[in-house]
């Protein structure tokens, strides 16, 4: 692999995370299906929401005299941390397995990365994308769980390069949509992967939404819906919608019942309806409000807002199979980022939300991932208020409305912007950006399995 100096690397990585890291602006969440197809275009955190926090550092008035049991040398931001809480799990490293003859069987072993995409297809992990040493990448890697093997992508056809991007899995290939480019911009363009091929296509553009920031970005059966973001100084209320198999795109205008303007909101694809909530208005203000939209229709339904969790960005949105899970994310207090408080659980059947319980849960947080786990909410690494970087995380069972803390032990460490999802029986994470000068990457991963998955 190329080197490059330390100092050049920590220049480029901390300009390309000023720039922003766009995306979906779900705040570097994995919104999974429940399906064990992940929806990892949310797999980069928001950089701009991570920007203002880190410029208000320590500025948090949330947080309690308690100390961290999870060992992250910081302090609960919303005191939604029980010390007692206990830890489970199992933790398995992956590691470079190519020596200094090469990769057994003609494998590789993907570079260290960031804001990369991982996407499931029911027997392999796909990576895709992602920001290198040298710079946003226009590479990628399939990994083969069973015998710990790489294999490199085919890059002829493949979309330009980009992070902080959406892909999901379609059934018959990896489609990938959005992002930020090489010199920072904005992507309103995609591509479709096909595995058994190792080829590539390119999605249509005419009739596509405009490039925009933190805009939201779903998989609804054979349609890509795209609504909502920030283009230039305007936030937006209007989106598109791909159809997979006519190849064409269709406006989503904003119609009687339709979200306000948002960027950096929650959302996801019910299986019947896209559902978006949360987010930024225009003019910035955390927002605890949503509506469902009906594809068949282009009808809007505004969701409830009795019981809500308070008005957030950047937060954990995850469709467990039959409920809406929000946790964490930044929100504002007196003009300063904070985190967000606890989360809530949305049933769009009743309409009707259920607080999420604060005890033995994991710090509050961004940047982190999140995935869905057979109906349960999976939480790992990202960052408080303060800009530390975390190496903890838990697991949220809304049966019971009740939180284990996942193990430290052999867990990938501290990191933001992974990228993550679950692999059947397992949710593998892999890549982020580390927070260490020495080491600005990370070039490994782990997976994590638990009795209860």
């Amino acid at each position: 692999m190329k080197s490059i100096s330390n100092s050049v690397v920590f220049l480029m990585l901390t300009f390309l995370i000023v720039a922003g890291c766009g995306g979906n602006g779900n705040g570097g969440t994995i919104h999974d299906s429940g399906t064990g197809e992940g929806d990892a275009g949310d797999a980069a955190a928001d950089a701009d929401a991570d920007a203002d926090a880190d410029a208000d550092a320590d500025a948090d008035g949330d947080a309690d005299a308690s100390t961290d049991a999870q060992g992250d040398g910081t302090l609960p931001s919303d005191g939604g941390k029980d010390a007692s809480g206990s830890f489970e799990g199992t933790w398995t490293p992956i590691v470079d397995t190519c020596g200094d003859a090469g990769c057994p069987d003609g494998g590789i072993y993907p570079e260290a990365v960031q804001g990369a995409s991982l996407v499931w297809t029911g027997e392999k992990a796909i990576l895709w994308g992602g920001t290198g040493q040298l710079g946003v990448l226009k590479a990628g890697a399939v990994y083969n769980p069973k015998n710990n093997r790489w294999v490199e992508t085919a890059t002829d056809g493949a979309p330009e390069t980009r992070w902080g991007h959406f892909a999901a899995w379609t059934g018959s290939a990896m489609i990938v949509w959005g992002g930020k480019g090489f010199t920072g911009g904005m992507l309103n363009t995609g591509g479709l992967y096909y595995t058994d091929s190792d080829t590539w296509s390119a999605l249509e553009t005419d009739g596509g939404p405009e490039p925009a920031m933190g805009n939201g970005v779903v998989l609804a059966g054979k349609k890509l819906v795209v609504w909502g973001g920030k283009a230039g100084s305007s936030a937006l209320n209007t989106g598109a919608v791909y159809d997979l198999d006519a190849k064409t795109w269709t406006t989503v205008a904003a119609g009687s019942g339709a979200p306000e303007a948002r960027y950096d909101h929650v959302m996801v694809w019910t299986g019947k309806k896209v559902l978006v909530w949360g987010g930024r208005s225009k003019d910035g203000v955390p927002l605890a409000s949503g509506a469902l939209l009906d594809l068949g229709t282009g009808t809007w339904t505004e969701m409830s807002t009795a019981s809500a969790p308070e008005g957030r960005f950047s937060a954990s949105g995850v469709w467990l199979g039959d409920r809406l899970a929000v946790w964490g994310g930044l929100s504002l207090s007196g003009g300063a980022v904070v985190t967000a408080s606890a989360g809530g659980i949305y049933d769009p059947e009743t309409d009707t939300w259920s607080a999420i319980t604060k005890t033995g849960a994991p710090l509050g947080r961004s940047a982190n991932v999140a995935v869905a786990v057979n109906g349960k909410l999976f939480i790992w690494g990202g960052e408080n208020v303060s800009g530390d970087f975390l190496s903890s995380g838990g697991v949220y069972d809304p049966a019971t409305d009740t939180w284990f803390l996942t193990t430290k032990t052999d867990s990938p460490g501290k990191r933001i912007n992974a990228a993550a999802v679950f692999i059947g029986s397992d949710v593998m994470v892999w890549g982020g950006a580390s927070g260490d000068f020495n080491q600005p990457l990370w070039h490994d991963g782990g997976r994590f399995t638990h009795p209860s998955f």
